[in-house]
This record gives structure tokens, sequence and C-alpha cells, in this order.
């Protein structure tokens, strides 16, 4: 049954999640940062177990408070631009710089299935993070 099905499926997710990064975080073109600015962010995905299919990549961005923390993230679906193989993968979105002042942004990993509305719920995550 499709109950059975996805119990195997979060099983060997969290078995095999910690083969899942997000490197090279690039963000691009910000000498010139002004509001209206399209600022482009990206990374790579590696999943060693897992298919880049079951895999949403976010990009999170805003202000960053006095903790360098963002308080009140934006978030942005990353896409493929690019698979180096069936592992690894280069992703890509944009953003437009709404405000003034510092700025950060963390990209997070998460498993993606028809059947599981919340991905967050599965709490297994991946981050990698930096200031704009």
């Amino acid at each position: 049954s499709a109950a059975i099905a996805l119990h195997a499926w979060k099983s060997e997710l969290r078995d095999v999640w910690q083969g899942v990064h997000i490197r090279d975080l690039r963000i691009i073109d910000t000498d010139d940062v002004y509001i209206g600015k399209r600022i482009r962010v990206r990374v790579q995905l590696e999943s060693s177990h897992i298919a880049l299919t079951h895999i949403r990549v976010e990009l999170c961005h805003g202000i960053l408070d006095a903790k360098g923390l963002i308080p009140s993230p934006s978030y942005h679906t990353m896409r493929i631009v690019e698979h180096e193989n069936t592992h690894r993968a280069i992703l890509e979105t944009e953003y437009e710089c709404t405000e003034s002042g510092k700025q950060g942004v963390a990209v997070r990993a998460m498993p993606v299935h028809p059947h599981v509305p919340f991905a967050h719920d599965l709490q297994l995550m991946s981050f990698v993070e930096q200031e704009a």
C-alpha cells in the first residue's frame, strides 16, 4: 500500500540523509548592491544516495539582526541549471534586493515526496549560510 511505501521511504531517508550536502554557495555580482537589484545565488548540491528529484533546495534571505540571524526571511526554490552527474548538480535562483542594511542568505535542502505535505516535518535538513 501507499502508506507502507511511504514508511519505507522515510526509514531509508533517515539512514542516508547525511549524504546530502550543499557546497560552494556563491552570491553572484554583489559589488554594487542597491534596492531593486536582482541578486543571483548559486550552489552545488551533492547527494550520494538520494535522487536529486527527491530534494528541494531553497534560498532564505533577508536583513540580519544583531545576532546575525534572519528573523523574517523570504524563500525562493532553487532550480537545477546544470547536472554534473547523477548525484551532483548546480542550482540557482535570484531575488530582488528590497531593503537596505546588512543582508544574509542561507540555503537549505530538504526531502520532498508527493505524500508529505510539509517537508520540515521529517526533521531532515541540510544548511549553508553566508552574509551577502
